[in-house]
């Protein structure tokens, strides 16, 4: 910015200037001179000394330039016009700023054609100084002390020359800047250097803050003396507040205000570079919200972008000032804790996270409950480069989502290869549709006279990697790669597409029941997905059940009451599946359209002789036949089992005991054959 100074203060002078090299060549004219010498306001005049300057006044000219110091008397000179006639100047030769392994110049004042006996050299000066206001310029003695104040410089930050001269020079910096020594250091420079930039914030009168930009510059004597300063400045506080808004656009993000990914990433690599003092560790945390994108779909992006926005608040008033909280994509956070001397405080902010940010948000009228998974590593002893420790903490957290959500893990070396598999099964999950490697089977449900009433639809893999894969994993797997959308959209044409054909082979008065994911449910577009499924395999929608777990329900009430609400209107059964692991309560459902509860298999496993099982059961029946809610008991494997649950009034019952999952040929032979009874 400095050279800029120069260049328009040149250009803009009253007096005619010149900026010549040392032997004479013209480098650059201002208006006022092109103009003396009769040329066009953008024609430069002839550069070369000898058609410019007559041979004597070239040679004088030559020899004053080449004296050391910038002072001394008018030089007398004849110069060339634009009509080719020699013209009388008078010159006052002064040093230019240049950098310090640049080639001297001088810059020529042309003064007037009466010379006064005070002219001199800092008639340049004075004529430079006072035709361009928008700069401060101030000359100071070889001690700092300011000796002139232009209007320019009043101007700029507010002060009256009477005000400024005899003072010090560091009364326009920073408090900052004048305890570390910068006015000192800034002549010190320009001194050593020939020239010293001034890029820095500075203060007015009235203690406001500007940028001021430009140059020192030493004045010295004819012997080479030292004699003060000259120091040049523009404010440019605009164009920096710009710049560093655009900065801080660059590297935060614009919805939370938290640093972004390149920023946290930028820390990550300055404090990881940090000496630290002995024994002294850090911890980085990588945070990625449950179900996310499920309340973002349900709810519209507006909620999503409310409830992002409360997540960012909680982690920064979880942590210290000192530590770094970003957002590093979508749905994911990272946290630098630093100064850490024991890996138990790293775990104990891993479980005060987990907490705070289960803590439900409220999201205009809406209610919601979203938690968090969290991985976290240590450096340096899990990483010393900022790569491996975030994808160490992807991996912590990846395992800490793989195991339930709403947890914690720290990393440990033998993730590596866990993880590694298990994401290598979910991309092979992938394409295990195109490659015709997934099948249903169905478990029968039966009535307790022994009647087959309806089947339970169950997803298998034929490959055998994912053949070997528990059910529970592979729909987890699923979940966390969004597979389970189309997955499950599978699993509904496929099993309705079956009851239709056992139905017209006979089987009237048949269902079947198909799992819900909670990701499935709240796709904007699942109704209408639904309806469609049931019109393609032309199934009436009375013979479909939709089974949903305890803990679907309990992740967002409204939201899922008006979903379920949605598909009962449709005609479609719903049932709760594997009732009694969550945490709802029979009096909870009735806020829900529920048909029927499945008694998950704990309970049943110790009937009739356990105690606390037959009080359960017992009381679970009861109360949901009050409701008006059919029961299913799951994994009867004897008839003493059968035989309680018969006394009891229990609906249905499934299990080993009565029937194995059967394929869908299986299933239609026992229908062509008459025999879709208990044998």
């Amino acid at each position: 910015m400095s050279e800029d100074i120069w260049d328009v203060g040149f250009e803009l002078a009253a007096v005619g200037l010149a900026c010549l090299s040392a032997d004479g060549h013209l480098l650059a004219a201002n208006k006022a001179l092109r103009e003396r010498l009769g040329y066009a306001a953008d024609i430069l005049p002839p550069t070369a000394p000898e058609a410019l300057f007559e041979a004597e006044s070239l040679q004088r000219l030559r020899e004053r330039m080449a004296a050391p110091g910038d002072a001394g008397e008018p030089l007398h000179v004849r110069w060339r016009c634009s009509d080719g006639e020699l013209a009388a100047a008078r010159l006052a030769l002064a040093r230019a700023p240049t950098e310090a392994d640049a080639p001297p110049s001088h810059v020529a004042t042309v003064l007037p054609d009466e010379p006064s006996p005070a002219e001199n050299v800092d008639e340049m000066y004075r004529f430079l100084v006072e035709s361009a206001l928008d700069y401060a310029v101030m000359r100071l003695d070889k001690h700092g002390q300011v000796a002139s104040w232009s209007a320019g410089a009043e101007r700029t930050f507010g002060y009256r020359p009477d005000e400024m001269i005899g003072q010090h020079v560091s009364l326009i910096f920073t408090p900052e800047d004048r305890e570390g020594g910068a006015p000192e250091q800034e002549l010190a420079d320009a001194r050593a250097e020939g020239r010293a930039p001034n890029d820095r914030w500075q203060v007015r009168k009235d203690q406001t803050r500007l940028w001021a930009s430009g140059v020192v510059n030493p004045l010295v004597d004819e012997s080479g003396a030292p004699r003060g300063f000259v120091k040049i400045l523009r404010d440019y506080t605009e164009q920096k507040l710009s710049e560093e808004r655009h900065r801080h656009l660059s590297e935060h993000d614009t919805l939370t205000g938290l640093p972004n990914r390149a920023k946290f990433h930028a820390e990550l690599t300055t404090i990881v570079g940090l000496p630290g003092a002995t024994g002294s560790q850090g911890a980085v945390f990588f945070i990625d919200l449950d179900n996310f994108k499920a309340i973002n779909d349900t709810l519209g992006h507006h909620h999503g972008d409310l409830l992002l926005v409360q997540v960012a608040g909680r982690l920064r008033d979880s942590v210290r000032r000192s530590d770094v909280v970003a957002r590093l994509s979508g749905d994911e956070f990272g946290v630098i804790y630093t100064g850490l001397k024991r890996a138990e405080e790293a775990e104990h902010l891993a479980e005060k996270l987990v907490l705070e940010l289960a803590r439900p948000y409220q999201l205009d009228q809406h209610n919601v409950v979203c938690s968090g998974s969290i991985g976290f590593a240590l450096f340096p002893k899990d990483g010393d480069a900022p790569e491996r420790l975030l994808k160490n903490a992807d991996l912590a957290m990846y395992r800490a989502k793989g195991q339930g959500r709403n947890n914690w893990k720290r990393y440990h070396r033998s993730m590596d290869a866990e993880i590694s598999e298990r994401r290598a099964l979910g991309r092979e999950i992938g394409t295990a549709l195109d490659r015709e490697e997934l099948a249903l089977h169905y478990q029968p449900l039966f009535t307790l006279t022994g009647q087959m009433c309806s089947v339970e639809a169950l997803l298998r893999a034929r490959g055998a990697r994912l053949a070997s894969l528990p059910t529970a994993d592979f729909i987890s797997l699923a979940e966390e790669t969004g597979l389970i959308v189309p997955i499950g959209e599978w699993v509904l044409r496929t099993a309705c597409q079956a009851c239709r054909t056992w139905r017209t082979a006979g089987a009237t008065g048949f269902r079947v029941s198909v799992n819900l994911s909670s990701r499935q449910l709240r796709q904007p577009t699942f109704l209408d997905t639904v309806q469609r499924v049931l019109d393609e395999a032309g199934l009436e929608p009375g013979y479909l059940e939709l089974e949903v777990t305890e803990n679907l329900l309990m992740e967002d009430d409204k939201v899922n009451i008006y979903a379920l609400a949605n598909l009962k209107s449709l005609g479609i059964r719903i049932a709760v599946d594997d009732f009694g692991t969550g945490y709802s309560s029979l009096g909870y459902l009735k806020h829900f359209p529920i048909d029927a509860i499945k008694l998950d298999h704990m309970f049943v496993r110790g009937l009739p002789d356990d105690e606390h099982d037959t009080a359960i059961t017992s009381a679970v029946i009861g109360m949901a036949h009050s409701l008006g809610l059919e029961v299913v008991a799951e994994g009867v494997e004897n008839d003493e089992q059968l035989e309680f649950l018969r006394r009891l009034g229990c609906n249905c019952v499934q299990g080993y005991l009565l029937s194995k999952p059967l394929s869908e040929e299986e299933i239609g032979r026992a229908i062509g054959e008459g025999s879709w009874t208990r044998q």
